[in-house]
């Protein structure tokens, strides 16, 4: 954090308007990824592949 002279601890902090975009392309982004993980079963005919990520997954959660 920087230090603040005698100016600049009188003036209201200013509202950063980049962060609510970043939250939306957040948002979009893992709506993306959830869309994908989604679709992969049907989009994988090989059932090996869909067997290992879900293996991975199971390894991941401990379970």
């Amino acid at each position: 954090m920087a230090l603040r002279t005698a100016k600049q601890g009188n003036k209201k902090p200013v509202s950063d308007g980049g962060a609510a975009s970043d939250r939306h392309l957040w948002f979009v982004w893992m709506g993306l990824m959830v869309v994908a993980i989604a679709l992969l079963p049907f989009i994988v005919r090989e059932g090996a592949i869909v067997r290992t990520l879900a293996d991975m997954c199971m390894t991941a959660l401990g379970l």
